[in-house]
């Protein structure tokens, strides 16, 4: 099933299903997502995923690739805290389970993003 495309002050995008899944998991108010996608303060490019930049507004960091087969379309590929406290309250409130990986080291995980 395609992914749906909204549209933000005339641009295109998308959420992938781990994006949403990531969103929901991390309990991220929609306007947080909305805020981030339509003024980051920050965008950084990927070192490790070419075509992917991280916008960060707030408490949030979106994983955005580029895709070349949909040019006119952004995709939100994950969801992160987008700082070490962030992720401090989120593992307070829900420790790691089974498959989810805790980030002991913040900035080294970020720098090789």
């Amino acid at each position: 099933m395609p992914m749906p495309t909204h549209t933000i002050n005339g641009q295109r995008f998308r959420f992938s299903k781990h994006a949403t899944d990531r969103a929901l998991d991390m309990a991220v108010e929609p306007e947080e997502l909305l805020s981030a996608l339509r003024k980051p303060r920050k965008v950084v490019d990927s070192k490790a995923h070419p075509g992917t930049s991280y916008w960060t507004r707030g408490r949030v960091t979106l994983g955005v690739a580029y895709d070349l087969r949909l040019p006119d379309v952004i995709t939100v590929v994950t969801v992160l805290w987008s700082s070490a406290a962030n992720w401090d309250i989120d593992y307070e409130l829900a420790p790691a389970v089974a498959g989810r990986e805790a980030r002991t080291n913040f900035r080294e995980a970020r720098s090789n993003a």
